[in-house]
């Protein structure tokens, strides 16, 4: 995933009122959290499970059934 062209457009989501902005990388099969006034973002990988507390809570999945 090309961080040069991801990073100003997750600013941009966010600066916007985006609560989180997930970036899927199907290549690496992961994905990447960001989330508001946070410096670095996480990094999910197939074997973890992420949710979205942040706008639904209760909501979960494991990384791996993003993928086929």
């Amino acid at each position: 995933m090309d961080d040069a062209y991801a990073r100003p457009k997750v600013a941009k989501y966010l600066a916007t009122g985006a609560k989180v902005v997930w970036l899927v990388d199907t290549d690496a099969r992961t994905v990447r959290g960001y989330g508001p006034n946070q410096s670095e973002y996480a990094v999910y990988s197939a074997d973890t499970e992420i949710n979205l507390d942040a706008i639904a809570e209760g909501f979960s999945a494991p990384v791996a059934s993003f993928f086929p």
